[in-house]
């Protein structure tokens, strides 16, 4: 007999649809092949700041939330509450997928970002790192004894999660879903003004843990032909860094090897991954990861940093991602160019591979698990990165 399972989306007034809003609905769609599904848009006031959770009526069966520590998380926190004291049961039969996990895993890894984003003079996200983790902390052990399910593909991180907050934690990583546009690699080129370029695309709102500047640097090292294609545009948060990024593009003369798209809607985005040669993911931790599940959806070669979430998906799949060893710009550019200019395998079967493992099909039934088979009172986080 299908259950009913309502999933809640926190959206913002004037703004483009956020990775983690996307997530949810993709996880909604999945469910309502076989279950009753409602999905719930909450969108936060401009005045008052706050989610309006007065207009939610009806039986909302067991709730699933999307939460991270950079989206509006006090509203967030608020509404959640909110809506599980609402429903008047057992708020154990609820679940929160807690996005961003690894910025919460350790005091160390809070201290570490902290100082990194006061250097990048990001301060209000700096202090909102610090406050969100205490408020985070508070709220899972005090306020709200729900299931969790924390994004990431990193048992240590797991692990450190787990005994920080006293939650027991489970991980499961990113779903790939299909991709409802594809385009062949040279139509997509003639469309874009890049035909005859090697294009390398770094993928999603830029921010700074995907270290844009060091592609930028290697860029300078590689032959002419070799084009960049940063794919996105700056988030709420990321405004300065993303006009420091411009500035380098100007500062180094990569003008006309260099497209900033700005965001892109769905069919677009998915013209710019046709023409990509090479997918650039050289992130600082394990985040963003629905930019590299939407690169192994449409099975493209990708380049990803020596960090411990990442290199967890080559066991999976073994062989699926090619690894970043070095950090130097000069290193970076001989990597590119023997990836491209040496053999590919034509049918990328390691990601292939590394695909079906990653399902959405897979991923929700893993949710529906923790939701439905935990035992009552037992909280249950998930990490995902």
């Amino acid at each position: 007999m299908p259950m009913r399972f309502s999933f809640v989306h926190f959206t913002l007034p004037d703004e483009a649809e956020s990775g983690i809003v996307r997530y949810g609905r993709h996880l909604a769609a999945q469910a309502s092949l076989e279950e009753e599904v409602t999905e719930i848009a909450l969108t936060l006031g401009k005045q008052s700041g706050r989610f309006d959770v007065g207009q939610v009526e009806g039986d909302l069966g067991r709730m699933v939330f999307q939460f991270s520590p950079y989206y509006h998380p006090q509203a967030c926190i608020e509404a959640m509450r909110a809506l599980v004291r609402k429903t008047s049961g057992d708020p154990a039969k609820h679940l929160i997928i807690v996005h961003d996990s690894n910025r919460l895993a350790s005091p160390f890894n809070q201290f570490t970002r902290f100082r990194r984003l006061l250097q990048l003079k990001l301060w209000s996200r700096a202090i909102q790192i610090k406050r969100v983790g205490d408020q985070l902390k508070r709220f899972l052990r005090d306020a709200l004894p729900t299931k969790f399910a924390l994004s990431a593909f990193d048992q240590k991180q797991t692990v450190e999660l787990s005994a920080r907050l006293a939650y027991d934690c489970v991980s499961v990583p990113h779903f790939v879903e299909e991709p409802n546009f594809s385009f062949d690699n040279e139509d997509a080129k003639k469309s874009l003004g890049l035909e005859g370029k090697q294009v390398l695309t770094i993928l999603g709102f830029l921010s700074p843990h995907k270290r844009h500047r060091l592609s930028l640097q290697a860029l300078s090292h590689l032959p002419e032909n070799y084009h960049l294609v940063l794919a996105g545009g700056a988030t709420d948060l990321s405004g300065s860094y993303f006009r420091s990024i411009e500035e380098s593009i100007e500062e180094m003369g990569l003008a006309d090897r260099v497209t900033i798209t700005g965001y892109l809607q769905e069919r677009d985005q998915a013209c710019y991954i046709g023409a990509t040669d090479l997918a650039i993911c050289l992130y600082r931790g394990g985040a963003a990861s629905g930019s590299l599940s939407t690169w192994i959806a449409h099975r493209k070669p990708i380049l990803v940093s020596q960090v411990q979430e990442l290199s967890l998906y080559n066991e999976t799949a073994p062989g699926a991602l090619e690894v970043l060893t070095s950090d130097d710009p000069i290193s970076l550019a001989g990597r590119i160019q023997s990836i491209l200019e040496g053999p590919i395998d034509d049918e990328l079967s390691a990601l292939a591979q590394l695909k079906t493992e990653l399902s959405l099909e897979r991923t929700w039934e893993t949710y529906r698990k923790c939701l439905v088979e935990s035992e009552e009172g037992f909280s249950r986080l998930v990490p995902m990165a």
